[in-house]
């Protein structure tokens, strides 16, 4: 048995100092990152501020700044569209604090709806107040329904509206 006062062995010490540049190593991978640059995460952050800057310009309402919070709050991967807009349904991609990033959806059924493979590019869309969007209620649909249900006809990975 070996005290706190007793020396290792050299060999014990060279194990020691291994396993003390493998921790370092593991600490390295594992632990959080310093980037010396920005990530495509910190990017598209600073796309979502961009986006709030030019629509308030664009608007010349300035005094909206105080409400882009509400985009952190809209529900993610859920089906949204603007009150009172038909034809604006679309999927809530990423939620940012300054905005939104938006996939436009395609209804291919009654109550079935996929994203836009078509779409070009995804919306950057502010959000200043939570009472203009209305979420439409839906859930998952698996693809294996859809193929029981038309025989193959379509292959959708899509949302069914309740």
């Amino acid at each position: 048995m070996q005290t706190k006062d007793a020396k290792y062995s050299p060999e014990e010490e060279a194990l020691l100092r291994k396993r003390a540049a493998f921790q370092e190593k593991i600490e390295k991978v594992m632990g959080k990152i310093k980037w010396d640059t920005h990530t495509p995460e910190s990017m598209q952050e600073k796309y979502a501020e961009l986006a709030l800057m030019r629509e308030l310009k664009e608007k010349d309402a300035s005094h909206l700044a105080d409400d882009a919070h509400f985009a952190a709050l809209m529900p993610h991967g859920a089906l949204v569209r603007r009150k009172g807009t038909a034809g604006s349904e679309s999927f809530v991609w990423r939620v940012y604090d300054a905005a939104v990033l938006l996939w436009p959806a395609t209804q291919q059924a009654v109550r079935l709806w996929v994203p836009d493979e078509s779409a070009t590019s995804l919306i950057w869309q502010c959000v200043f107040d939570l009472k203009d969007w209305e979420e439409l209620p839906t859930y998952y649909r698996s693809p294996l329904t859809n193929f029981l249900q038309d025989l193959g006809a379509r292959h959708t990975y899509g949302k069914e509206c309740l």
